[in-house]
């Protein structure tokens, strides 16, 4: 007898599909998958992804590198702030101040006439002076060769400051010390000086120029800037 017809060959399989939740393999026709029951045609959502992934499954691994991310982000970001922290707390910060008085001072030298005898060559001799006596000398060589010129001997009056008026005060009237000369004496070069006092934390003195000293007033408010050694920096 001939063999008998087992029949047409039997198809091959269709594809089958892997769940993106849990990777688990699932025929062609299931609509859900046999392990976590989530749709063949769904996207998996944060919250479905953490619920349904099995520990120690690859899809576990990205979260706790996440959070390690994260951990170490903050530590960073906590670093940073602790040194801006420091870096800011040593730079001198502003003070609120106000103005509590005034202070002012004001000098002018007194010069009295000294007749000295100098000597120097003709073209270095001081305007007003009186000459008493000349003569050659050498005053350079060039090529070996001497190049002469004049030595001159005059005497020539001088006004060294002998003493310094001062008048001072702690008010808003400046004004210059009486000056009284002896005979001989000159008046000199002239200086002021203008300072603010300030009360802050601390009492605080601060020299202005008189412009601005002359436009405070007592009870004034503003700031400062102290420095590292007691001086102010600035004033606002």
């Amino acid at each position: 007898m001939g063999a008998q017809d087992d029949g047409p060959a039997a198809e091959p399989a269709a594809s089958e599909w892997r769940c993106r939740f849990c990777g688990t393999r699932n025929p062609a026709g299931a609509g859900r998958c046999r392990s976590c029951r989530a749709s063949s045609g769904a996207a998996p959502s944060a919250a479905e992804g953490h619920a349904r992934t099995p520990p120690g499954s690859p899809a576990a691994a990205p979260s706790r590198s996440g959070r390690k991310w994260v951990l170490a982000a903050l530590a960073l970001v906590a670093a940073l702030l602790g040194a801006a922290t420091v870096s800011l707390s040593r730079r001198p910060g502003t003070e609120a101040v106000t103005v509590a008085g005034f202070e002012w001072e004001r000098a002018v030298e007194i010069q009295d006439r000294e007749t000295v005898r100098e000597e120097a060559w003709e073209d270095e001799v001081p305007e007003g002076a009186r000459i008493l006596a000349r003569r050659r000398a050498v005053r350079r060589v060039e090529q070996a060769r001497p190049v002469y010129g004049r030595r001159v001997a005059y005497e020539v009056d001088r006004w060294p400051v002998t003493r310094t008026l001062r008048a001072a005060g702690k008010d808003k009237s400046p004004r210059w010390p009486d000056i009284r000369l002896n005979l001989g004496e000159r008046e000199g070069k002239r200086s002021e000086r203008y300072v603010v006092v300030l009360q802050g934390r601390e009492a605080y003195r601060m020299e202005v120029p008189r412009e601005r000293w002359l436009e405070m007033r007592e009870g004034q408010i503003g700031s400062v800037v102290p420095g590292k050694d007691g001086a102010l920096l600035d004033l606002r």
